[in-house]
């Protein structure tokens, strides 16, 4: 009996444009509202601040919602987006399920990521209001 090829074929790469900012997505398992409570958001910003020290980014914006997350960053190198992602993700689903008492899966699937085109607009967070102001009028 012939397998269906569309069932064994491996995804197809990430397009990781050097010197691009990433439009990053992350939904929580189910869609279930797993990061509605404050304490959980600050532990997904300590993760993204910690993870900072381990694949140098710039994150130009974060989007905290009850069922999923939203980033806007920029990796020094390109080539390493997956590998920030992949720590990002499991190392906030580990503190996140001790904290809430779960196990198993706590993210939807793979994160979804979409190249942008570097802009003037685009400014670190903690910069001037003016700066920040125009970066909110694009988010």
């Amino acid at each position: 009996m012939q397998r269906l090829l569309s069932h064994s074929m491996p995804r197809s790469p990430r397009q990781l444009p050097q010197g691009h900012s990433f439009h990053i997505t992350l939904r929580c398992n189910s869609r279930a509202f797993l990061i509605a409570k404050r304490l959980r958001r600050d532990v997904l910003l300590a993760v993204l601040a910690k993870a900072q020290t381990k694949i140098p980014y710039r994150l130009y914006g974060v989007c905290l919602m009850a069922n999923h997350i939203r980033l806007l960053l920029r990796p020094s190198d390109a080539s390493q987006l997956p590998k920030l992602m992949h720590w990002v993700a499991w190392y906030a689903a580990m503190l996140l399920n001790r904290l809430s008492g779960r196990c198993g899966h706590f993210w939807e699937a793979r994160y979804y990521a979409t190249a942008n085109a570097q802009t003037t607009t685009q400014v670190p967070l903690g910069q001037t209001s003016a700066q920040q102001s125009a970066l909110r009028a694009w988010w």
